[in-house]
């Protein structure tokens, strides 16, 4: 006997998988996405940034020391104004 998991046969069914795991799905799965997140609207997706003020001595010096590490990860792969496609990779992978 196999395992069918979400529909698909995916191995034999051992006598410790839990008959919960191998069900297939009672609703119909989309052709079209195969992630298992729900479909976002548009309206969900605004973000809008803030930053929160500092307090404490202990908000100041967080803050500080992201600043400097996001200034010295910046030196560090080049970031600048006339930035090209491969300084981005560079950046994003290197």
């Amino acid at each position: 006997m196999r395992a069918v998991l979400l529909g698909r046969i995916v191995g034999p069914v051992s006598s410790t998988v839990s008959p919960l795991l191998v069900r297939p799905p009672t609703h119909a799965l989309r052709a079209d996405y195969f992630l298992m997140q729900p479909v976002y609207k548009e309206e969900d997706l605004v973000v809008t940034p803030t930053e929160r003020e500092r307090f404490t001595l202990r908000d100041h010096i967080a803050y500080n020391l992201v600043s400097a590490a996001r200034y010295i990860f910046d030196i560090g792969t080049g970031y600048g104004p006339n930035m090209t496609e491969a300084k981005w990779l560079n950046r994003c992978v290197g």
